[in-house]
């Protein structure tokens, strides 16, 4: 082989690698905007009551209170002081915001917010749905998003809604045929997957994509869209979906076209509703008139009705009453970690 040969090589070597990088950063600054993490919007004493805390460890599960008191929540930004107190810190337990339902229920709601917002932040609308519904409501939070520490992820945040979803049947007995789940935008994603493997309730999306590639097409064009790892394949998931499905989409979605609900709601086979809300956008929309009224009427149409009693609850006393006290609403859950009296 002639020198010339051997350095002509080597540069094309070297572009190759160039060109390859050069992918990798990009693909990296793209993978950065799915997941933006916005700042917290909440600590772990600002939500006190309302913070379950769930070990990724299904072994404790029996044995580790999902609440903290509070005079030990400072103790949870210390990593070691948090491990005997708690183990609440880092990735060891996945913190979701509890909104329990006004009078006692037997549904609960798996929320999953958009990737905009944390936990904190998709609070307003789930104690929306909350009302309307009267269901009990779990916001999942993800890695790098308000109080949990660690980088999200794809699989991260997939591998957490199954183990929230199987905490709720195993630890907290909730029956899968009462839980209905909500996905917002990214949060679509979770939402889509835990519908394709478990028999729900009912699925409720609003501002899904198809796929994060058609996202990324629709806004930056076909080439770059390979810049993003194809994750989260609601329209695939949906074709063996277990249930009832709900879709709203603003006609004036930016960055997620409503094309992307047209094309998952062919996908689903079953009972389906999709509502195309003329003003609503991607982050703003009129929460009764563009989301709840249709909601429950798509409910009324599959005949859901509300529950007003709950495993553990006094059937002798006022089903009508509401509760008022945070830590009285979680005594209903039958859990033994529940019923263990907190002093603030």
């Amino acid at each position: 082989m002639c020198i010339r040969d051997r350095d002509k090589r080597e540069q094309c070597k070297r572009s190759a690698i160039s060109i390859h990088e050069n992918r990798f950063i990009i693909a990296m600054d793209f993978n950065f905007l799915v997941f933006p993490s916005p700042k917290p919007s909440y600590t772990h004493s600002s939500f006190y009551g309302s913070v379950l805390y769930i070990p990724t460890d299904p072994y404790l599960w029996e044995t580790t209170p999902p609440l903290v008191p509070f005079n030990q929540t400072f103790l949870l930004a210390d990593k070691e002081s948090a491990c005997a107190v708690h183990g609440a810190y880092e990735a060891s337990c996945i913190p979701c915001l509890f909104v329990p339902a006004k009078i006692p229920s037997n549904k609960i709601l798996l929320h999953f917010h958009g990737n905009s917002e944390d936990a904190g932040g998709s609070k307003s609308l789930a104690t929306t749905l909350r009302n309307y519904l009267n269901v009990n409501v779990l916001i999942v939070e993800y890695k790098g998003y308000g109080i949990y520490k660690g980088s999200p992820s794809a699989s991260s945040i997939l591998d957490d809604a199954d183990l929230v979803f199987t905490y709720l049947i195993c630890a907290l007995r909730f029956k899968p045929e009462d839980i209905l789940i909500f996905g917002r935008s990214i949060g679509s994603g979770p939402a889509c997957y835990l519908s394709s493997k478990y028999s729900i309730h009912s699925l409720i999306l609003m501002s899904a994509f198809t796929t994060l590639r058609e996202v990324v097409k629709g806004i930056v064009g076909p080439l770059l869209k390979y810049m993003v790892a194809d994750r989260f394949n609601n329209a695939e998931w949906l074709k063996t979906a277990k249930c009832p499905v709900f879709l709203v989409h603003g006609d004036m979605d930016k960055f997620v076209n409503a094309k992307h609900a047209l094309e998952l709601y062919k996908a689903v086979k079953g009972k389906r509703k999709l509502h195309i809300a003329e003003t609503m956008t991607h982050d703003k929309l009129n929460a009764i008139a563009d989301f709840i009224t249709p909601l429950m009427t798509f409910y009324k149409e599959i005949g859901y009705e509300v529950v007003s009693n709950v495993r553990g609850y006094d059937a002798s006393s006022d089903p009508t009453k509401k509760t008022t006290s945070k830590k009285e609403s979680l005594y209903y859950f039958p859990i033994k970690a529940f019923n263990k009296p907190v002093s603030p």
